[in-house]
C-alpha cells in the first residue's frame, strides 16, 4: 500500500513538469506571435518597396538592351542573333519571388504608333482608283526631262552606248599615265616606254593590237587601296588589321590571306590580323589589291592608337590592269605588286611596330592570239620591320604581316601560239617583317602573306565595237496629281546574262523638284522585279511625284543589257482610314502587380519609353528615342522606331520565365513631307500628351501653326500634327524589327 502511493505521487510531480513546459512553450508562441504580427507588415511594405524600385531598374535593363540593338543598325554579327535580357531571379521580367496577383504581358498588336503624311481631320478622300505609269517606247526614253549617261535609247529600249576608237596609243621610249577605260587600234609600248597607271584607277585598254616590247613596262604598284597610317586600318574588301602598343600590322588579302602582324616586346603589345582574300579567278571581275594595316605606335593601346614612337605606314595594294585586244605579244612587263610596308621607328622606351605590306592586284590578258615571254608580276608587298628599342630598357615593336598575292587571269583562243611556261607570272605574297632587336623586350617576326592565283583558259574570243561598262538613264519625274498616292509593284522587261546586269531604283517627292526634296540616288536601295515600292526607304505614300533609275552594267565590253520598259502601279488613296501611312510599330512588354502597399503598379516598355503607372497617375521613366526640333523654322522630326514582335504571352506565378531579343531588320531614311502626324494608341494617352507638349515647348515652333497636339481619352488615342506649310515637315527614321520570346 505505501509503494502504491509512493508511484502516485511521483506521477503528479510529471504532470506539474510538463504542465510547467506547456505554458512556458505557450508564452514563447504568443510572444512570437506579437513580434511577428508586429513586423511582419514592416518586412512586406520594405520587400515590395524593394521589388517596386527592381521592377523600374528592370525595365531600364530592357530598355538599354533593346537600345543597344537599335543602335547596332543592323550590323552583320546580329543578324539572325540573339541578344537575351539577363536578369536574376527575383527580378522583372524574370519572376520568381513576385506577390501573387502580379503578371508579366507581352502583347505585340497592341499600342499602336503609326507615321502618316495626312494630317487628320482633312476632306475624306475619293474612292481608290488603281493607275499606272508605264514607259515603253524610243519616245518615252526620249523625254526632254530625262537624263541619259552612256545608255541607247533610240530603238525602243535602253541599252548600253557603243565606244568610238581613241585612234592609237604609241609610246616608244616615252611615258605616260593613264586611267579609265580606252578603246584603241593599235598599242605600241617599245624602246624603254612606260605607262604608269594612275593610282586608284582601273586600266582597261580595248584594241586590235597590243605589243610591250622586252625594254617597256606597264607599272601599276602600289595603285590599288590606301594603306593604314601607323595605328589605322587599310583600305579595300581584304584590308589588314592595325597593330597596338607596338606590335606589327596585318598584311592585306586578296588572292590569299594575308599574314599576321607580330607582337611587339610590351605584354600589352596587339597585333593586326591579316585581311582575307576575296573575288574570283575564273570571271572577268577586276579588283585593286588592298591595303595593309598600320603599325602600332609605342604605347597606343586599342583606344588611343597615336601615342609615343611611330607606327610604320601600311603598303598600298597593287593596281588593276585589263588588256583584250585580237592580238597582244607581251616581251616586257606588266606589273600590279602590292607596296612594302614601312619599318616602326625606334624609340628609348617602347618601339613602334612595322606596316603591312599590301595585297598584289590584278592582271587580265584577254585576246585571240596571246603571246607572253615577257614578266607578269601580282605580288604581295614585304611586311615591315619593328622598331628597335635603342636603350636596355626599351621593348622593340613587332614585325608586319606580308601581303598576299593578287590575281592574274589569262583568257586566248590560238592555243598552238600560247604556253604558259614561257614567261614568269610570279604571285607570290610578300614575307613578314622581322621584329624590332636589341632594348629588354624584342618584337615577334610578322607572318608571310598567303600566295595569290594565276589562272589560265582557253576560251573563244568576241571581237566587236566595245560598249561602255556603265551607264545609267534617270526618268522624267512623273505627278500622280494626289498626295494621297498609295504605291504599289515596280516591275520592267528587260534581257541580261551572267555578264551584264540591270539595277533598278525609286524615288518619290513631294515636290516636283526632287533635288533636296527626295532621297539622293547613291543611298536608294535596288528594287526588286515585282517588289512594292512602298516598302523601300526611298519612296513614300503620300508623295505626289515620283522618279526612276535604271543603271546598266556590263563586264564583257562586247555585250549590253537591254531594258525594254517599266511599270509602276499606284492608286489614288488608301482605302483604310483614308490617309497613307509612312511606317508603324506596335507591341508593349507589361508588368502589372496588387501588392498590399504598393497596389496597381504598372511598369511599361512601349515605343522605346519606359513608362511608371499607379493610381494617381504616371510618368515616363525613360523617354522614348523621339527627337522633335526646328530647323529655320521647319519641324523636324528624328524617330528610331521599334517593332516589337514574337507570340502574345501573358505570365502570372511565381516561376522563373525570361526574355530575348533578336534583331530582326532595320531601315534608314529622310524626307519631308506637306504635314505629317503622330498617332498613338495607348492605354496611357495622359502621359505621352504632357510628355508631347513638354518637348514641343523646347522647340521654336507655335501652336497651332505650326502644331497640334490632341487626346482621345475614350479612345486612348494621341494625334500630334505637324503643319509644313510651304517648306515642308522633314522626317529622319529608323526603324528596328525586335522578335520578343518569353
Amino acid at each position: 500500500m505505501k509503494e502504491r502511493n509512493k508511484n502516485f505521487l511521483q506521477s503528479e510531480d510529471a504532470q506539474s513538469t510538463v504542465i510547467g513546459a506547456v505554458l512556458v512553450i505557450g508564452i514563447l508562441i504568443v510572444a512570437s506571435t506579437s513580434y511577428f504580427a508586429s513586423h511582419i507588415p514592416d518586412w512586406t511594405k520594405d520587400y515590395e518597396a524593394l521589388h517596386t524600385a527592381n521592377v523600374a531598374d528592370d525595365f531600364s535593363e530592357l530598355k538599354t538592351l533593346i537600345d543597344g540593338i537599335v543602335l547596332k543598325k543592323g550590323e552583320s554579327e546580329l543578324a539572325g542573333g540573339a541578344i537575351p535580357v539577363k536578369m536574376a531571379p527575383d527580378k522583372v521580367p524574370i519572376l520568381g519571388m513576385s506577390p501573387p496577383g502580379s503578371s508579366l504581358n507581352f502583347l505585340p498588336d497592341t499600342e499602336i504608333f503609326k507615321i502618316t503624311p495626312a494630317v487628320t481631320g482633312g476632306p475624306t478622300p475619293p474612292s481608290p482608283v488603281n493607275y499606272f505609269w508605264e514607259e515603253t517606247t524610243t519616245a518615252d526614253f526620249m523625254n526632254a526631262d530625262a537624263v541619259r549617261v552612256k545608255v541607247d535609247v533610240t530603238s525602243d529600249e535602253i541599252k548600253l552606248s557603243k565606244l568610238s576608237t581613241h585612234g592609237d596609243l604609241i609610246l616608244d621610249g616615252t611615258a605616260a599615265i593613264r586611267g579609265d577605260e580606252y578603246y584603241y587600234d593599235r598599242v605600241e609600248i617599245v624602246n624603254g616606254g612606260t605607262l604608269y597607271v594612275a593610282p586608284c584607277q582601273f586600266l582597261k585598254i580595248y584594241a586590235n593590237q597590243i605589243t610591250i616590247d622586252s625594254t617597256s613596262k606597264i607599272f601599276a604598284d602600289g595603285r590599288g587601296y590606301l594603306g593604314g597610317d601607323g595605328g589605322t586600318i587599310g583600305s579595300g574588301m581584304g584590308y589588314g588589321n592595325p597593330g597596338y602598343t607596338g606590335g606589327g600590322g596585318g598584311g592585306a588579302g586578296y588572292g590569299g590571306d594575308g599574314g599576321n602582324g607580330g607582337l611587339g616586346g610590351d605584354i600589352t603589345s596587339e597585333a593586326g590580323a591579316g585581311g582575307d582574300s576575296y573575288s574570283d579567278d575564273t570571271s572577268s571581275v577586276i579588283e585593286f589589291g588592298s591595303g595593309g594595316g598600320g603599325g602600332g605606335y609605342g604605347e597606343g593601346a586599342a583606344g588611343t592608337p597615336f601615342v609615343g614612337a611611330n607606327g610604320g605606314d601600311g603598303g598600298n595594294g597593287g593596281g588593276a590592269i585589263l588588256l583584250s585586244a585580237e592580238k597582244i605579244t607581251i616581251a616586257g612587263t606588266i606589273s600590279a605588286d602590292g607596296s612594302h610596308g614601312r619599318n616602326g621607328a625606334e624609340s628609348s622606351g617602347k618601339a613602334g611596330g612595322g606596316g603591312g605590306g599590301g595585297s598584289g592586284g590584278t592582271i587580265i590578258i584577254r585576246g585571240r592570239d596571246v603571246s607572253i615571254s615577257g614578266t607578269l608580276s601580282a605580288k604581295g608587298g614585304l611586311g615591315g620591320a619593328g622598331g628597335n628599342g635603342s636603350t636596355g630598357n626599351a621593348d622593340s615593336g613587332g614585325g608586319a604581316g606580308g601581303g598576299a598575292g593578287g590575281r592574274i587571269k589569262v583568257f586566248y583562243e590560238n592555243t598552238s601560239l600560247y604556253t604558259s611556261t614561257s614567261y614568269s607570272h610570279p604571285v607570290d605574297g610578300g614575307a613578314g617583317g622581322a621584329g624590332g632587336a636589341g632594348g629588354k623586350n624584342a618584337g615577334e617576326n610578322g607572318v608571310s602573306g598567303s600566295s595569290g592565283s594565276f589562272y589560265e583558259s582557253g576560251t573563244t574570243y568576241i571581237s566587236s565595237v566595245p560598249h561602255y561598262s556603265f551607264g545609267y538613264y534617270v526618268s522624267r519625274v512623273y505627278d500622280t496629281e494626289n498626295t494621297t498616292t498609295c504605291y504599289g509593284e515596280m516591275t520592267w522587261s528587260a534581257v541580261s546574262d551572267e555578264y551584264t546586269s540591270i539595277v533598278m531604283k525609286a524615288r518619290t517627292s513631294m515636290s516636283s523638284v526632287m533635288d533636296g526634296n527626295a532621297t539622293l540616288w547613291e543611298n536608294c536601295p535596288a528594287v526588286a522585279n515585282g517588289q512594292d515600292i512602298s516598302d523601300l526607304s526611298s519612296a513614300f505614300d503620300g508623295h505626289r511625284y515620283i522618279q526612276y533609275r535604271a543603271e546598266l552594267y556590263t563586264y564583257e565590253a562586247t555585250m549590253t543589257p537591254e531594258l525594254y520598259s517599266v511599270r509602276i502601279n499606284y492608286s489614288s488613296s488608301n482605302p483604310v482610314g483614308g490617309s497613307p501611312t509612312v511606317e508603324e510599330a506596335s507591341g508593349i512588354i507589361k508588368f502589372k502587380s496588387n501588392y498590399l502597399y504598393y497596389p496597381n503598379q504598372e511598369i511599361v516598355y512601349e515605343h522605346g519609353a519606359v513608362i511608371k503607372y499607379q493610381r494617381e497617375g504616371g510618368f515616363m521613366l525613360h523617354p522614348p528615342p523621339i527627337n522633335i526640333t526646328s530647323e529655320s523654322g521647319i519641324p523636324t522630326i528624328e524617330i528610331s522606331m521599334i517593332d516589337l514582335t514574337g507570340t502574345k504571352f501573358s505570365y502570372a506565378g511565381a516561376t522563373t520565365t525570361s526574355v530575348e531579343n533578336f534583331y530582326n531588320d532595320y531601315d534608314s531614311f529622310s524626307n519631308k513631307f506637306d504635314n505629317l502626324t503622330l498617332n498613338l494608341t495607348t492605354e496611357y494617352p495622359s502621359i505621352w500628351d504632357k510628355w508631347f507638349n513638354r518637348e514641343l515647348e523646347k522647340t521654336t515652333l507655335t501652336t497651332p501653326y505650326d502644331y497640334n497636339v490632341s487626346v482621345n481619352a475614350t479612345a486612348k488615342t494621341v494625334s500630334v500634327e505637324f503643319y509644313g506649310h510651304e517648306h515642308g515637315v522633314q522626317l529622319y527614321l529608323e526603324k528596328t524589327v525586335v522578335e520578343v520570346e518569353i
